[in-house]
């Protein structure tokens, strides 16, 4: 009798203590991200820039929607002191991973009193208040345009412009006549309308017919 007591409880006990040790590892892997993610907020805001040269990738094992979680190996060349040697994580869309490669120079902001605290700038780091498409882009777009609806991926607040807020968002382009793809692009909102532009959002676009990539958002004005 004591022995089928036992099994009982074990029977009971093992799954639920299998479950309860699941959720305490998902929940500290969440919460160790979050923290990553303000901390890597904060250096981008208040960091100083520089160029680093990716040395290597390598995969972390970690994916979030499908896009996977990489760790670089970085050489990092502030233009206020001798260059140096960084490691940081950080999620790449798979559409951007030729980005990353070795070898490749993208930009990035380090504390200057922990050098190996580095943070990766989005990819759409050439945006500036009040900057328009080119001509040619502009008129393509005019013309020769396709309408769409992109899904908010991702949002990142960057530093502001004026009353203005510079979002970085990746997106998932959907159009009628091709699969849905992805994209990285900097948007300037009010921020009583940054509401528009959180994860999960869709929004109305028009995209170039000739280039994909060139997408006009319907977000309201800024002026």
């Amino acid at each position: 009798m004591p022995t089928i007591t036992l099994i009982i409880i074990l029977s009971v006990v093992l799954p639920v203590s299998l479950v309860a040790i699941t959720i305490f590892f998902v929940l500290r892997f969440s919460l160790g991200l979050m923290r990553e993610s303000r901390q890597r907020q904060a250096l981008l805001r208040n960091g100083e820039r520089a160029v680093a040269e990716i040395l290597s990738i390598s995969d972390t094992g970690v994916t979030v929607n499908d896009n996977p979680r990489v760790a670089l190996h970085l050489f990092v060349r502030p233009k206020s002191r001798t260059g140096f040697e960084a490691n940081t994580k950080l999620l790449v869309s798979r559409l951007s991973l030729a980005a990353f490669q070795p070898g490749a120079k993208i930009q990035v902001r380090f504390d200057p009193n922990d050098l190996q605290r580095v943070a990766v700038e989005p990819p759409a780091t050439n945006f500036q208040p009040g900057a328009v498409p080119s001509l040619a882009a502009s008129r393509d777009l005019a013309t020769q345009s396709t309408r769409a609806t992109a899904l908010v991926l991702s949002a990142q607040e960057g530093e502001p412009a004026g009353r203005l807020k510079l979002i970085d968002l990746l997106l998932e382009v959907r159009v009628t006549d091709r699969p849905p793809y992805q994209i990285n692009t900097r948007v300037a909102v009010a921020p009583e309308n940054d509401f528009l532009v959180k994860p999960g959002a869709q929004i109305s676009a028009t995209i170039s017919a000739s280039d994909p990539t060139q997408i006009s958002l319907e977000l309201p004005a800024t002026g």
